[in-house]
């Protein structure tokens, strides 16, 4: 999951820039309403522009519209999808604002793209080139957002790597009973990287090689009796959910008490 929150972060940082820029641009158009004078330049060219935007859709003394539509929603839903990407924890909110973000770019970009001539003039191939150029960069930034929040979905909660290539593919539980001396019991783990088995007393549990043992009993021979016959061998299915827990432990992911609770679950089913 930390790759995906590098991105989303990135991503909300874009977004919150783009913000400030577009926000910047609404302010400086609106100053005609509010008393404001435009200076000739690039801004005074694209009120006029917008003047002729309106005019064209039908909106002719109605530029305000036209500003509120093309410049000032965007600017909101971004604002918006820049909070949902910076603070968002959970998949469906950074999917959310990387929505937005998209919706706010494809209005914003759209409509100032269609009518370039008319709002940049000589700017207008210096203003398409940089649009191109951003929105694909913006369009990456999508993509790449959207399917990290849609890999960390699919990856168990806590796994960061995928599973290591060398897993314990076999647990063999015996109880092996000596006479007049109490009953021992033996975990046999078979790797796929290690040939033969290796013997280990069930009963020793530390932090640097833990079983697929239950702890939490009397003892490990009330488990080993109550659950198993002799020579028992666990399903596979079994198997690989007591893989993944001791994947997540040795991760960290999970704490030894938590691990042991899942143990003791799967061993106590079969």
């Amino acid at each position: 999951m930390k790759g995906c929150k590098a991105i989303q972060i990135i991503f909300g940082i874009i977004c919150a820039l783009m913000t400030i820029a577009l926000g910047t641009v609404a302010v400086l158009l609106f100053l005609p309403y509010i008393g404001g004078d435009l200076t000739d330049g690039i801004f005074h060219t694209m009120y006029e522009g917008v003047q002729n935007v309106a005019t064209t859709v039908g909106l002719t003394g109605y530029t305000w519209v036209v500003l509120c539509v093309v410049f000032v929603l965007p600017t909101v839903l971004l604002v918006i999808a820049t909070n949902l990407l910076l603070y968002g924890k959970r998949g469906g909110s950074i999917v959310a604002g990387s929505v937005l973000a998209l919706v706010a770019l494809i209005i914003v970009g759209g409509v100032t793209g269609y009518f370039s001539k008319d709002l940049f003039a000589s700017w207008q191939k210096i203003y398409l080139i940089v649009l191109g150029g951003g929105s694909a960069f913006f369009l990456l930034m999508f993509v790449l957002t959207t399917s990290a929040v849609r890999r960390a979905k699919k990856q168990p909660v806590g796994v960061v790597d995928e599973a290591p290539d060398s897993v314990y593919d076999e647990i063999v539980i015996t109880v092996e009973s000596d006479q007049g001396t109490d009953t021992t019991d033996t975990a046999v783990v078979e790797s796929t990287t290690d040939e033969g088995a290796v013997d280990q007393p069930a009963d020793e549990s530390t932090d640097d090689g833990i079983l697929f043992m239950a702890q939490d009993y009397s003892s490990v021979s009330e488990v080993a009796d109550n659950t198993y016959e002799h020579n028992d061998v666990l399903p596979k299915k079994v198997l690989e959910k007591l893989k993944i827990a001791r994947e997540l432990y040795e991760k960290g992911a999970i704490t030894k008490d938590e691990y042991l609770s899942i143990v003791n679950k799967y061993l106590t089913q079969q």
